[in-house]
């Protein structure tokens, strides 16, 4: 039988990735940075910075169509009361969600203007959230907001039934969520998997059932141990004569 357990992934694991895209730099891309710079864009395209991280769960051992509970989680290097954060996710089925090495986005490729699910550079600071989508039919879904004061080196974790609901009903082993600022509060920097500073990597907690359990030790152990008075009582025995 299976066994509920904790399945844990970074976006360092596999076709894992993480990113961030500038309005004011609309072709240019940061996928190697260390860190993931979140802002508001105050109503001007030109000046926000939205994130994307993708989650490898294929291969996982796990039961992820039953997962009972979901936690998104990052770092934040920048104290800053009263910051908002958005979170999206990359339906299965559109081709930014596809594997990197066909349609799906990269690390090192992603730009504001081809990032999945963002409109063309300069006309809103948020995401396409209905078909037809972006020009190559990408949009993103809403799975909920959080507001909280970030603190230099502190965890914000995001948990809730929308992810939890995406998570099971993922098909393709590839999960991307999107971020962007809901606030005017200014600039707030995550902790990226390039980071060098020892900071924890964009982690995605999923419980789940276990399809892999380990064997409880008690039975072989137990078997082991009658093998071995057997052998002595013969021993024993043939002394005796």
């Amino acid at each position: 039988m299976a066994q509920a357990d904790v399945f844990t992934v970074t976006t360092a694991h596999g076709q894992g990735a993480d990113a961030y895209v500038q309005g004011s730099f609309p072709t240019s891309n940061f996928g190697d940075s260390a860190v993931i710079t979140t802002r508001d864009g105050l109503g001007n395209a030109a000046n926000v910075y939205k994130d994307y991280f993708r989650f490898d769960l294929s291969n996982s051992g796990f039961d992820l169509a039953n997962a009972t509970s979901v936690t998104f989680s990052f770092v934040t290097l920048t104290a800053r009361p009263g910051t908002g954060f958005g979170f999206y996710v990359l339906p299965d089925g559109q081709p930014g969600d596809a594997s990197p090495a066909t349609t799906g986005w990269t690390e090192l490729g992603i730009t504001y203007d081809n990032a999945p699910g963002n409109p063309a550079s300069g006309t809103t600071t948020g995401f396409i959230t209905a078909s037809p989508g972006d020009e190559s039919g990408n949009f993103l879904s809403s799975v909920g907001t959080l507001s909280l004061d970030t603190t230099a080196g502190g965890t914000v974790t995001f948990s809730i039934a929308s992810l939890l609901a995406a998570v099971r009903g993922n098909a393709n082993g590839l999960l991307t969520i999107a971020l962007v600022r809901t606030d005017a509060a200014g600039i707030v920097q995550i902790a990226s998997r390039e980071n060098t500073g020892g900071y924890t990597f964009p982690t995605l907690q999923i419980n789940a059932p276990n399809l892999s359990p380990v064997p409880e030790p008690g039975i072989p152990a137990l078997t082991g141990l009658g093998l071995g008075c057997l052998v002595f009582i013969s021993r024993r025995r043939q002394s005796d004569h």
